[in-house]
């Protein structure tokens, strides 16, 4: 994983789009998701720059970038939310006025905007009707060995990663481009990410899980082997996400990454406020009104990720 926020030698060469990804509203591990957090909303956010034009289009949003941080108090962060925090008012009116500008930018310069939110609702379900389903085939199998329970692992952000991977390599699929670097404002969202980009290139070869247990008649541990492999009819898609380049850590000292703050918790904004806690979140009317609603792609009306 890179640490070098410039261009110059992303993916060898190879990376045509450049996409920076910053994530708004609520996460955690699903097992531990409950009832009174099921109108939550976790969200990741794209904005992706053509390789050929990022220099140019970066340097329109420095200007407020500057302004942005020349009224920050002392100590406080480059955060969007930060700046409607009590006792920020002067600041506030700054943050307000380069929302603005670079709202209008995004749709000057056509950028895309790429997103996926999920109800914590939907996570902590599927979460529970998977452990169920486990639970269910370990009551009825016949060996006696006996294997550890593990808790659950999986996260709300894994999920987000999943769902905004694949159309980032949509994305490049439908304009025609190699591949995509994604850019982070820190290292842990990143090292997050790998691990979701790593599954997703590899969809097609299968995954092999390792199974440890006891045998409690030979009194000795015992380790097996499974392999779980996809299939499609020939012809029919392609299971590998194949245009996901590398993951970088761009910082916070960048324009772009500001610019990705603000869109995100603006769309988190409207999410939160125009739906009601059963309407969809990836659909095209999810975002009907959003001051960025024509710059939004990969919305549609079959999004999985809506009910499971």
């Amino acid at each position: 994983m890179s640490s070098d926020n410039s261009i110059a030698d992303a993916d060898a060469g190879l990376a045509d789009v450049i996409a920076y990804v910053d994530e708004a509203g609520d996460k955690g591990i699903s097992r531990n998701l409950t009832i009174d957090r099921d109108n939550g909303i976790g969200l990741f956010c794209s904005l992706s720059f053509p390789v050929e034009r990022i220099v140019e289009m970066r340097s329109r949003f420095v200007e407020g970038y500057n302004r942005f941080r020349a009224a920050m108090p002392h100590g406080a962060k480059p955060h969007i939310t930060d700046a409607f925090k009590e006792g920020n008012e002067a600041w506030a009116v700054v943050a307000s006025e380069v929302r603005a500008e670079y709202f209008s930018l995004i749709k000057e310069l056509e950028i895309p905007v790429i997103y996926e939110a999920r109800r914590l609702r939907v996570d902590r379900e599927t979460h529970e009707m998977n452990q169920s389903w486990l639970d269910e085939i370990k009551a009825n199998r016949q060996s006696k060995i006996l294997v550890s329970k593990r808790p659950s692992s999986s996260r709300v952000e894994s999920s987000l990663m999943t769902g905004l991977s694949l159309k980032l390599d949509c994305l490049c699929e439908d304009f025609g481009r190699r591949k995509v670097d994604v850019f982070f404002d820190e290292t842990d969202l990143a090292d997050m990410y790998q691990e979701t980009v790593d599954r997703l290139r590899t969809l097609g070869q299968g995954r092999e899980y390792t199974f440890k247990g006891f045998d409690p008649e030979a009194k000795k541990p015992v380790v097996r082997k499974a392999r779980i492999t996809l299939q499609v009819e020939s012809g029919a898609f392609r299971l590998d996400a194949s245009h996901l380049g590398k993951i970088c850590v761009a910082g916070k000292d960048d324009a772009l990454v500001l610019a990705t703050d603000i869109t995100a918790n603006a769309l988190l904004y409207h999410l939160n406020t125009a739906l009601s806690p059963t309407d969809h979140l990836n659909r095209p009317e999810s975002i009907s009104g959003w001051i960025l609603e024509d710059r939004v792609y990969g919305v549609r009306d079959d999004a999985i990720e809506d009910v499971i």
